[in-house]
């Protein structure tokens, strides 16, 4: 009963996501690890109490598979080393807040679009997950020195912003890294096509300077949705090295900042909201006469913006192009399918090959 009650939590977020925080999810999928370690105990019962071959086999399997989960837990709390922060910064504006947090993590490694385990006891005794984007040291890209970029929308990253500018921590840690992401250098893979939302944009900040390095400007693409200005002058300037202007497109919320910016605003961005089927069926019909072969869709933001753009790339069957779908989701549990769309006309073949939990 126990072991069932653990996992219910997960129908409740499925169906009334917002009904559930990750707090308490994570707290209530204990109770799972609770009905299996009673379980073992009855299990050991029963072996002592009939001596069979069968029953002491089970048993001994099952504690050897608890011994091995509390080792494995030991082990990575003792690799997890403690974080230090060097910079903290508030961003606000009036559609929300993000905290731009500069950490030193000493012996860290890791790729382009993975994630880690952040946690501060004081916050909340769950780490949480947030993506990875490269930090400097003297002006030079160093693995140990990380970045997160994390919105401002729960009692977690409220408390978290809030000491991490108002003081310094002395027990954050960094669990990972985590994740699969995407090989933007491949072989297989000759151009990439990024669609984000708000702040969806982080595994880009890595993967885009990533696949730079391998592909020609005009291979690699970006489309961008948000709301919050403070955010895309932040990305921006991180980003523009790496792309080409006129592969962009990039929409702010209208009316978020003063008409006389709006012309100034990074990576050449308008207001509105903008048509990402068009767009989409342009870049294919741009890349495709330019000669690529096997285009990359990496996708991250919310479940509308994703769904939409495996809806275009699905609708493009039978031509010379194979797309391959990479999509990240912000859920800590996976979403329920939405109803399905009727696909825009095109002509590509689309495989997902990806998906990673990196809520944020």
């Amino acid at each position: 009963v126990l072991m069932w009650l653990g996992v219910l939590p997960a129908a409740v977020q499925a169906t009334m996501p917002d009904k559930l925080s990750y707090d308490m999810w994570k707290y209530m999928h204990w109770v799972s690890p609770l009905g299996y370690l009673l379980a073992i105990v009855h299990m050991l019962d029963h072996a002592a109490k009939f001596k069979t071959l069968r029953a002491i086999t089970i048993a001994a399997l099952n504690v050897l598979s608890l011994v091995a989960l509390v080792v494995q837990k030991i082990l990575i709390r003792l690799a997890t080393p403690i974080a230090q922060v060097e910079k903290a910064e508030l961003l606000s504006d009036s559609e929300g807040s993000h905290a731009i947090i500069e950490l030193y993590v000493r012996g860290f490694k890791y790729a382009p679009g993975q994630w880690g385990y952040l946690s501060l006891p004081s916050a909340s005794g769950v780490p949480h997950p947030f993506t990875i984007v490269p930090g400097s040291k003297d002006g030079q890209r160093d693995s140990e020195h990380i970045q997160l970029f994390i919105k401002v929308s729960g009692s977690f990253t409220r408390a978290l912003a809030t000491s991490c500018t108002t003081m310094a921590p002395k027990n954050i840690r960094l669990e990972g890294p985590y994740g699969v992401p995407p090989s933007v250098t491949s072989a297989a893979v000759d151009a990439v096509v990024f669609v984000v939302g708000g702040v969806g944009v982080t595994p880009a900040l890595s993967l885009i300077a990533k696949a730079r390095e391998a592909h020609a400007s005009g291979r690699v693409r970006f489309f961008w949705s948000l709301r919050s200005p403070t955010l895309l002058k932040r990305c921006g300037p991180l980003l523009a090295p790496h792309l080409d202007e006129s592969r962009c497109s990039v929409w702010l919320k209208r009316g978020v900042v003063p008409a006389s910016e709006v012309a100034s605003l990074p990576l050449g961005a308008k207001e509105g909201r903008g048509n990402l089927c068009e767009w989409m069926n342009l870049a294919h019909a741009d890349m495709a006469a330019a000669g690529v072969k096997a285009p990359l869709l990496f996708i991250c933001g919310e479940p509308g913006l994703a769904q939409t753009a495996k809806s275009v790339a699905a609708a493009f069957k039978g031509s010379q192009m194979a797309w391959q779908v990479h999509v990240e989701q912000f859920r800590f549990l996976p979403q329920l399918p939405l109803r399905r769309q009727k696909p825009t006309s095109g002509t590509v073949q689309a495989t997902q090959v990806g998906s990673t939990v990196s809520p944020e």
